[in-house]
Order: structure tokens, then C-alpha cells, then sequence
């Protein structure tokens, strides 16, 4: 005797429900595992020239590979460590960009104008017109933002007593906005985009990086950047 119609029909509509349950974990294995091999293409690409290292992702690429091979994607932990590899990575290239990318904008003020070495997390570079004393500090962070300061050498007792040294920083702060200024319209002509921040009418006091000799001569007249054309932004 044959079924009725209505247990057929039930049957039939769990095999089409069996049926459209496989082909939705199937489209979720399919899209983990193109996002894990993307993710794992970013994480496991050569450095680019001029970058000497970057983060260790060594975990975050385990957890991508067993994504591959599962077709389940990461969630919790193991989604954390991947998002904080892939930030920790693009900030480390950013960073490296914007460093070659400073290193070719001050070499196009002319040779001996502006002197630039990298030192741990900033980039100093001296305008030979202001003699040696004082110098522009750009500190990089993690985000790509480049925040600025004008910086000079510890001053002697009799220095710190010298009305003048009060107007030399007054004018060195001054022309720091038109170096600013010009430094982010060179580096985004290379092709690197960059906040740049400082704080105005203030001089900090340090040491410039390792080869950024003191020039020994005298601040000498030579044509400025001209000031920028938007607002400063206190930090």
C-alpha cells in the first residue's frame, strides 16, 4: 500500500530543507576560505624593498591555514589575533613608506639644506639655515599620523639667561609651520598620504639623532617654504 501524499510531501520538504542547510555551509566554507586566503596573501608577502622587517604573524598565519583547510573561519581569539596581525602589518608598511617617503621630500630642498636621519620611532632633519642649534622632529605613529616638533639643543646657563634665546625660539616656530607645510604637499607627491600635526609656539629640548651633526656655522638667509595654506593644529 502506497504512502499517503502528505507523509511523501513531509519527507520531501526535509530533503529540500537537508539540502539547502548543505548548500548554505557550503557557501560559508567557500567564502572563509577565499577570506583566509586573502588574509593570508596580505600576512605572507615579501617585504617590500627598503623595509627591513615586519611583525611576526607566524600564530595569525596558522589560524588562516586551518580556516583553508576546514573551510570554517576564525572567530573570537584566534579573529583577534588575525585583525591585530593584518593592523600591526599595513602600520608598519605605512610607517616604512612615510620614512622613505621623507627621506626624498627633504632631499629636494637641495643638497646640504636639510640633513635627515631615522632614529628609532622619529625622523629629525635640520635646515642648514637654522645652524645646527635647532631641527624639526617628525614622530611617527602607529595610526600614520606624523606629529611635528621643533626641537633644540640644551641650552648653557647662559643661554637660558639670554633674552635672545626667547626670540630665536619665536622664530624658529615660526618657520617650522612653512616646513611642515611643504613637507606634506613633497611627501604626498610620492604617493604617500599623511596627517601631519605640531604644536606651535613651543620648543622642545633633546638630542638629534646619531649623525645629525651641528653644522658649526651661523643661520645663513635662504628661501623658506612658503606657509602653509591650512590651519595649524595644536597637539
Amino acid at each position: 500500500m502506497g504512502r499517503r501524499p502528505t507523509a511523501v510531501r513531509r519527507y520531501l520538504d526535509e530533503a529540500a530543507l537537508i539540502a539547502h542547510k548543505e548548500s548554505e555551509r557550503a557557501l560559508l566554507a567557500d567564502r572563509a576560505r577565499q577570506d583566509a586566503a586573502l588574509r593570508l596573501g596580505a600576512l605572507q608577502a615579501a617585504a617590500p624593498e627598503g623595509v627591513d622587517t615586519l611583525p611576526d604573524a607566524s600564530e595569525a598565519v596558522e589560524v588562516l591555514q586551518r580556516a583553508l583547510r576546514t573551510g570554517v573561519a576564525p572567530s573570537g581569539a584566534a579573529e583577534r589575533t588575525v585583525r591585530q596581525a593584518l593592523v600591526s602589518r599595513s602600520a608598519a608598511l605605512q610607517r616604512a613608506y612615510l620614512v622613505a617617503a621623507l627621506r626624498r621630500a627633504t632631499e629636494q630642498w637641495g643638497e646640504g639644506s636639510v640633513q635627515g636621519r631615522m632614529d628609532a620611532d622619529h625622523w629629525d632633519f635640520a635646515p642648514a639655515a637654522w645652524g645646527g642649534e635647532y631641527w624639526l622632529r617628525v614622530r611617527l605613529t602607529s595610526t600614520g599620523q606624523a606629529r611635528v616638533f621643533t626641537m633644540r639643543r640644551p641650552l648653557t646657563p647662559e643661554e637660558e639667561r639670554d633674552p635672545a634665546t626667547a626670540a630665536r625660539d619665536a622664530e624658529r616656530c615660526a618657520e617650522s609651520s612653512g616646513y611642515v607645510g611643504e613637507l606634506g604637499r613633497l611627501t604626498e607627491a610620492e604617493g604617500v598620504r599623511a596627517e601631519f600635526a605640531w604644536s606651535t609656539g613651543q620648543v622642545r629640548t633633546g638630542e638629534p639623532a646619531p649623525g645629525l651633526a651641528r653644522s658649526g656655522r651661523k643661520p645663513s638667509a635662504r628661501r623658506r617654504p612658503a606657509p602653509p595654506k591650512y590651519r595649524d593644529k595644536d597637539h
